[in-house]
């Protein structure tokens, strides 16, 4: 209920001891969140949310991953259970995510949150751990994985000195292009979303429609071994790492059109999608390959579609993994800033 402004004479008495007045309409306002959204425009509309989040997850573990679960899992049937496991568990985690971006629509995503949560030293700590450890990290290793593709698919044995120069060059040009603008990243990464999307699909559909003789329905219900249940829970971390991601486009909350709608909506959906695709491609990995060879293939993409199409089918695949790995750095690179954007607003970044 509303309560009426109190005498003047309580104002006064209120100010001289510190605490707040409680006038008309203010009686149950929520603590201060970080805003910065006098200094961000809004620009990412729905579509642009969805890419980010897409092009953010969809890196380089679908397309190596696999291997390490089947070497883990050798059983067809228990290993599309790990990719389901994963994805419903990830779900969970899109779900939070998007009640959380609803209602604090801010720029800094996981530092408001834990910021509102726990305090200024959570969200310090967060902040700094992104910076010098989580996300510089994560971007080193999808920039390293797009230049070894990208020199193979020139017909180029990745070397360790060439690697580094090009992949600190892509670093440096997605800074360069996200600096530009959001819309400019954002569309970048929409593009490179719908060349991998596209591309995953048609690696499955090649897989069940043109697949040699060696593709049989068989491949399904053939056991390689026994499940170790350690190793089942190992398996299942290796395909969150393949997840990971769906939550990154709250670090830009503040520049999203309608938040509380366009959010929890992009993260939903882009996650469903995610489960889907990455469901599909196993199905077609197990259709062209029994679970014993899948599991001796870390390349498995390349391997399947090498199979169906000869050189071509590797080097489609190779330009694939480096549109995809360009794709995850370019979508990387626009909501991480954001984090130390909104510590730097409160005091807990250099200002500069």
């Amino acid at each position: 209920p509303l309560i009426p402004p109190p005498s003047p004479a309580v104002s006064a008495l209120r100010r001289a001891q510190g605490r707040p007045e409680r006038g008309r309409g203010t009686a149950r306002q929520a603590p201060p969140v970080a805003s910065t959204d006098g200094q961000l425009v809004r620009r990412l509309g729905f579509w642009s949310s969805i890419g980010l989040v897409i092009g953010i997850t969809i890196g380089s573990g679908i397309f190596r991953t696999p291997a390490t679960i089947a070497t883990r899992v050798p059983d067809p049937t228990l290993m599309l259970a790990v990719w389901v496991l994963g994805g419903l568990i990830s779900l969970c985690g899109a779900l939070s995510v998007a009640e959380l971006a609803a209602s604090l629509p801010r720029t800094g995503g996981w530092y408001v949150y834990l910021r509102e949560s726990w305090g200024r030293l959570a969200g310090f700590l967060f902040g700094w751990s992104e910076l010098v450890l989580i996300r510089a990290s994560a971007t080193g290793a999808v920039a390293t994985v797009f230049s070894e593709y990208l020199q193979r698919s020139f017909g180029y044995a990745p070397e360790e000195t060439r690697t580094n120069v090009i992949a600190a060059a892509a670093i440096l040009f997605s800074a360069a292009v996200n600096i530009r603008g959001a819309q400019i990243g954002a569309a970048f990464a929409a593009v490179s979303t719908a060349a991998k999307f596209g591309a995953l699909v048609v690696i499955t559909l090649a897989a069940f429609l043109v697949a040699g003789p060696d593709a049989s329905m068989s491949n399904f219900s053939t056991s390689a071994g026994p499940v170790d249940p350690g190793l089942f829970g190992l398996a299942i971390i290796s395909v969150l790492y393949a997840y990971d991601g769906f939550a990154d486009l709250a670090f830009a909350a503040g520049e999203v059109k309608d938040p509380q709608r366009t959010l929890p909506r992009a993260i939903i959906f882009g996650t469903l999608a995610i489960i889907a695709i990455y469901l599909a491609a196993n199905l077609a990995y197990l259709y062209a390959n029994p679970i014993n060879r899948l599991a001796q293939s870390p390349l498995i993409a390349a391997d399947t579609m090498q199979a169906i199409a000869g050189r071509i089918g590797v080097t489609f695949v190779s330009v694939v993994v480096t549109v995809s790995t360009f794709g995850a750095l370019i979508g990387i690179m626009l909501p991480a800033p954001r984090v130390f954007f909104a510590m730097a607003e409160e005091g807990l970044f250099f200002r500069v």
